[in-house]
């Protein structure tokens, strides 16, 4: 493992989000992979991220925080669609997440999700997942309002 920390929009979204039940957490989660590890997402993952902010008007101050943050987008490579599809196939997870796990283990990074089902993959797929040991379930429907904005 290298000290990388893939993020999962669940946790992007949560930090964004003052009401959220793991705002703090995220944030915090956030604070310190800036400081101890270098932070990376998938360019799906912070596009999905960046939905509810983009409709509200905020497309500059979320960008601006992601650059903040020091968040970098985890490099495409060769070989990348058919890994996609086999994590797919295997996970039966939708692609998106494919894509977050596919960029932590290409990278030998955690992963840091509040998705259980996410999280669950990840660690039989041998990733580290932050937060552990617990997980607080499937986040789709808070970022499917978000995104309606």
């Amino acid at each position: 493992m290298t000290d990388l920390l893939v993020l999962d929009a669940s946790v992007l979204i949560a930090a964004m989000s003052v009401g959220d039940a793991h705002h703090a957490e995220a944030r915090g989660i956030l604070r310190e992979g800036a400081r101890t590890q270098g932070l990376i997402a998938h360019t799906m993952t912070l596009a999905e991220s960046a939905v509810g902010a983009v409709r509200t008007g905020r497309e500059r101050e979320i960008d601006i925080a992601f650059r903040v943050l020091g968040i970098r987008v985890s490099p495409s490579s060769e070989g990348e669609s058919m890994r996609l599809a086999r994590l797919r196939a295997r996970t039966r997870l939708p692609l998106l997440d494919c894509c977050v796990l596919d960029a932590a283990i290409e990278a030998g990074a955690a992963l840091a999700t509040f998705d259980k089902r996410l999280g669950t993959a990840a660690h039989e797929s041998g990733v580290s997942v932050v937060p552990t040991p617990r997980f607080t379930g499937p986040r789709r429907g808070l970022a499917t309002e978000q995104q309606r904005g």
